[in-house]
């Protein structure tokens, strides 16, 4: 009997977008994860870390994908009909939910959750 392998919280890629080429990690936030009547949206982040001669801002990553930790907040506002806000710091592998989020974990430290298996096997 095989132990199941846990998927981690966050992987490197290297990304190459026509002709912009840098490295990006996947995260997933439980905040930007909502199901609503009609959709489920889901909390897959992809977020540029470094990119030679790349135009893109990056985050400055602090080197682990266990304990990941990023620079500056992570800020993602949509219309979904309603207006969605999702500001965070990820710090040590826990996300701070800042207060002008407008989901449930405003305000609230959560550890990272490990990446879907559709990711993984991507």
């Amino acid at each position: 009997m095989t132990t199941p392998i846990e998927n981690p919280v966050a992987m490197l890629r290297s990304i190459n977008d026509h002709t912009d080429i840098y490295k990006g990690i996947f995260l997933w936030c439980p905040g930007c994860e909502y199901e609503r009547e009609d959709r489920k949206v889901s909390g897959l982040h992809l977020l540029p870390i470094s990119g030679d001669g790349s135009k893109r801002p990056t985050w400055k990553w602090n080197g682990k994908l266990d304990t990941v930790g990023l620079e500056p907040s992570i800020l993602t506002r949509t219309k979904r009909p309603d207006e969605f806000i999702c500001h965070s710091f990820l710090r040590n592998g826990v996300w701070q939910f800042l207060g002008d989020c407008t989901h449930d974990l405003k305000n609230q430290f959560v550890p990272m959750v490990p990446l879907p298996d559709w990711v993984v096997r991507e």
